[in-house]
């Protein structure tokens, strides 16, 4: 999430990125046949999406403390007061989103399988604490059998909604590397729920700032009449960030991490809904 701190500067080396892309779209080709067997058994499967319309940015923020209220719908502040109440947190950030006239053109299976369209992420920009201008934060984007497959899959496209869903899903961003997601989505029939978290550490050039499940996102998707509300939140610990704050980045920090939650969202506008 940083560029830069205490005046080092990390590169992120992207050599062998543009072969390493070409081969594993070639073996996606391959792996295809086999998806079912990746896949939960009763979940049906559609050959098409409906585009539904951008979703507008309502509210936004972050914080290094846990928030007396939180800019989310009413139906989902139990599972938002759930998501801040087991683990310490360094930074958080959350978005409110307005996807306006989705019903009755589009069903709530459209924005399920939009809220599974990692693919699309690949190319999002971010807006960097010091240079303001913006930047690739995804290089790659795919989803993938489990962490110790990382060969591409496409995204899933649903025919219904899955009361219970999990996925990986593999991602090259800028500065941090390869990073791993776990998905594990909910429906309970109204409102659609996804968590993730990093499977595995995220390290900034040969320093290691996140350790294995420290950096969880939760997105929610509300339906309300013909809109649905868009939510998103975000935490991070690192007690690498939490140094780093000590030594007077805070504010940097804040920022960096609100840059990159932010680009996170656009799987909301990015993704097939």
């Amino acid at each position: 999430m940083l560029k830069r701190a205490g005046g080092i500067c990390f590169l992120h080396h992207k050599e062998g990125m543009h072969l390493r892309q070409q081969q594993r779209r070639r073996s996606g080709n391959m792996i295809i046949l086999i998806l079912i067997f990746f896949s939960v058994s009763v979940i049906m499967y559609a050959e098409t999406v409906i585009r539904l319309p951008e979703p507008e940015l309502i509210r936004e923020r972050t914080f290094s403390e846990i928030p007396e209220k939180y800019y989310c719908p009413e139906p989902v502040k139990k599972d938002v007061e759930e998501f801040f109440s087991v683990d310490k947190m360094t930074i958080g950030a959350e978005f409110l989103f307005l996807t306006s006239g989705v019903f009755p053109e589009a069903g709530i299976i459209d924005v399920y399988n939009g809220m599974l369209g990692f693919s699309n992420m690949v190319g999002i920009t971010y807006t960097t604490a010091k240079e303001k201008e913006p930047k690739t934060l995804v290089y790659e984007s795919f989803r993938i059998a489990d962490p110790e497959n990382k060969q591409p899959l496409p995204d899933l496209i649903l025919k219904e909604p899955a009361a219970e869903l999990k996925i990986f899903v593999f991602q090259n961003m800028d500065d941090f590397g390869d990073i791993i997601w776990e998905v594990d989505y909910r429906y309970n029939g109204d409102i659609i729920t996804a968590e993730l978290s990093n499977v595995g550490p995220i390290y900034m050039g040969p320093f290691k700032i996140v350790d294995p499940r420290n950096l969880s996102v939760l997105l929610t998707a509300v339906p309300e009449g013909d809109d649905v509300v868009l939510y998103q939140t975000g935490k991070v610990y690192s007690s690498s960030m939490q140094l780093l704050s000590f030594l007077g980045f805070k504010g940097y920090l804040e920022e960096t991490f609100y840059q990159r939650m932010k680009a996170i969202s656009s799987v909301y506008s990015t993704s097939n809904f």
